[in-house]
C-alpha cells in the first residue's frame, strides 16, 4: 500500500515558531505581476463559467476554477517560491484570495488593500512563498453581486495543500472533502418566526439558536439569510457522485473544508469516529477523538478515521434536511455494494475549540496591546453590521507595530454566529467565553451568539490586512475592519 506522510500532531508550538520566524522572509519576494509568457508558471488557474450538474436534472450555472468544483488541488512545498497564473475568462473583474497563507497585501487577494485585480478577460501572475504548511484553500474575494452569485456563493474555490519540509507522521489515504451549497434565495427572517439554522454555537448566556432576546434590552430583529435548494460534497449531491472507496484497516486522513458562503455544518460517519489532528491546517496540541466534526464558514478540519466498519455508509450532515438536499457522500468499503446507510450518532459532544488546546501558562506571554471589538447589527435594518459602531470601510483600523503581540477580543452582541477571519496571519486562541486556552492556531474563529472570544496575534507580516466575518452576507453588510501596521 502506498503510504503518504502527514504533518506531525505533536508540535503546534513549533508551527507557531516557524510562522513567526519565516512569515516575513523567504528567498523570493511575493508579488502580483503581468504574466510573462516566456516563463512558465508552476500553476495556472482559469476562471471560467461552467454548468455543474450538482444533482440529477439540477444544473447550476456558475463560475469555477478550471470548469470543475472544487477547482484543481494545488500542492505546494512549504518555503519554496511558486508562481501562479490566473486567467480570467469571464466578463467580470475578479481576484483570488490565498486563504490561510502568510503573504503580503500585494498577493493576498483584497483589491482595495493592494492586490491587483484580474480584469475581465485579463491575466495576472502571483508569486509568493507558500507558508505555513497544512490545509489551505483559494477562493474568489469579490462581492456577492445582486443575486448572490459571485464570491463565495460561486463555484470558485479549491484546496491548497502546503506540504511540510519534513513529515514524520503517516496515514494510508488522503481524502479531500469540500462542502458547498447552491441556488441561494435571500430571505428575511427574524423574531420567533426565524428559521433556526444549524450552528456551531452552544447557547451562551441563555441564548438559544439563531433568535431570541439579546442582552442589553435589544429585541429580536429581522435578519437577511440565504436558503439553498441543493447542497453538495465535492460538487455533487448525495447519491449523484461517485462514492469514496476505502479498504478495511486503512487510516484515512480527511481534509474537510467548509466552502459555504453562510452556513456552519456538522458531519458524522455512522459507526466511525474522527481523531482531529489539525484545525485550519494547523496541528492541534491535543488531538481528540469525536463522534462528529463541526466547521464554521471557511474553517477546515483534518481528522484521521480508522476504517474498521465494513459496509456502505453516508458521511454527511447531522441535519436531516441538509442531507435530504444533498449534503453527504457515500463511503464504500471494498467488496461492499448497496444503498449507503445513515443513522444518527448516539452522542454528540459540544464542539469546543479549547478541548483541542492546552492549559495556558500564566504570565508567559507578554502582550503589547489590546483591542475590544463589539459586533452588532444595526436596529431597523436587515443586514447592516458594525464593529464598534461603524460599518466597513468606515471602521476604525486595528493599528499594530511589527514584532509585537496583541490581544483582540470579539464580543458578539447579536443572535447570529460570526466566523471571523484574519488575512495574512495565523492567530492563537486565548479564551472562549471566559475559558482560557492556548496552543490552538487558526485563521477563522466562530464567535457564537452573545459570545466572547479572545485571540492573540503576533505581528510578523507588515501591511494592511482585512479582518472580517466570512459569512458573505455579513461581510457585505459591513462586518469588517483592517489590521494595519504602523509605518509599514
Amino acid at each position: 500500500m502506498n503510504r503518504q506522510t502527514f504533518l506531525s500532531v505533536a508540535g503546534a508550538s513549533s508551527v507557531a515558531g516557524a510562522i513567526a520566524t519565516t512569515a516575513a522572509g523567504g528567498t523570493e519576494p511575493a508579488q502580483a505581476t503581468e504574466i510573462d509568457a516566456a516563463n512558465r508558471a508552476d500553476f495556472t488557474v482559469r476562471i471560467v463559467p461552467a454548468n455543474i450538474e450538482v444533482a440529477p436534472r439540477q444544473v447550476v450555472r456558475t463560475t469555477t476554477y478550471g470548469g470543475i468544483v472544487p477547482g484543481p488541488t494545488l500542492r505546494m512545498r512549504e518555503g519554496r517560491a511558486v508562481t501562479v497564473d490566473v486567467i480570467n475568462e469571464t466578463d467580470a473583474t475578479d481576484v483570488v484570495h490565498w486563504h490561510g497563507q502568510i503573504v503580503p497585501p500585494s498577493v493576498d487577494g483584497v483589491i482595495e488593500l493592494g492586490t491587483p485585480a484580474v480584469h475581465a478577460h485579463g491575466k495576472q501572475r502571483y508569486r509568493f512563498v507558500p507558508k505555513p504548511r497544512g490545509t489551505r484553500w483559494y477562493h474568489s474575494h469579490v462581492g456577492m453581486g445582486k443575486k448572490a452569485e459571485r464570491g463565495t456563493f460561486s463555484g470558485e474555490f479549491g484546496f491548497v495543500i502546503v506540504e511540510p519540509k519534513n513529515d514524520p507522521g503517516r496515514y494510508d489515504r488522503e481524502v479531500l472533502v469540500a462542502l458547498h451549497e447552491w441556488d441561494p434565495q435571500l430571505v428575511t427572517s427574524g423574531g420567533h418566526d426565524a428559521k433556526r439554522l444549524p450552528s456551531l454555537a452552544q447557547p451562551a448566556s441563555g441564548m438559544s439558536g439563531m433568535s431570541g432576546t439579546m442582552g442589553g434590552g435589544m429585541t429580536d430583529m429581522a435578519m437577511l439569510e440565504a436558503e439553498y435548494r441543493v447542497f453538495s460534497v465535492n460538487g455533487r449531491a448525495l447519491g449523484h457522485g461517485e462514492p469514496l472507496r476505502v479498504r478495511t484497516g486503512e487510516r484515512v486522513l480527511l481534509r474537510v473544508l467548509n466552502a459555504s458562503a453562510t452556513l456552519s455544518h456538522r458531519l458524522a460517519l455512522p459507526g466511525h469516529r474522527f481523531t482531529v489532528v489539525a484545525l485550519d491546517g494547523n496541528p492541534v496540541p491535543t488531538p481528540r477523538t469525536v463522534d462528529a466534526i463541526e466547521l464554521g464558514v471557511a474553517e477546515r478540519v483534518d481528522a484521521i478515521v480508522e476504517m474498521d466498519r465494513p459496509g456502505v455508509w453516508v458521511l454527511g450532515s447531522t441535519d436531516a434536511e441538509y442531507r435530504k438536499r444533498g449534503l453527504g457522500i457515500a463511503i464504500e468499503y471494498a467488496d461492499h455494494r448497496g444503498a449507503p446507510v445513515w443513522h444518527d450518532p448516539l452522542t454528540l459532544e459540544p464542539w469546543q475549540y479549547q478541548s483541542f488546546g492546552r492549559a495556558p501558562h500564566v504570565g508567559s506571554k507578554k502582550l503589547d496591546g489590546h483591542y475590544e471589538l463589539l459586533l452588532r447589527q444595526v436596529m431597523g435594518t436587515r443586514n447592516t453590521w458594525t464593529i464598534n459602531g461603524r460599518s466597513y470601510p468606515k471602521t476604525a483600523p486595528i493599528v499594530v507595530e511589527q514584532g509585537k503581540r496583541y490581544r483582540i477580543a470579539f464580543r458578539n452582541m447579536s443572535s447570529m454566529e460570526h466566523p471571523m477571519h484574519l488575512h495574512g496571519h495565523v492567530f492563537e486562541l486565548a479564551s472562549i467565553d471566559g475559558v482560557a486556552t492556548s496552543g490552538v492556531l487558526k485563521d477563522v474563529v466562530v464567535v457564537r451568539p452573545m459570545g466572547r472570544i479572545e485571540i492573540d496575534v503576533s505581528t510578523y507580516n507588515p501591511g494592511d490586512f482585512l479582518l472580517h466575518c466570512h459569512n458573505e452576507l455579513h461581510m457585505e453588510g459591513g462586518l469588517a475592519t483592517t489590521l494595519s501596521y504602523r509605518n509599514a
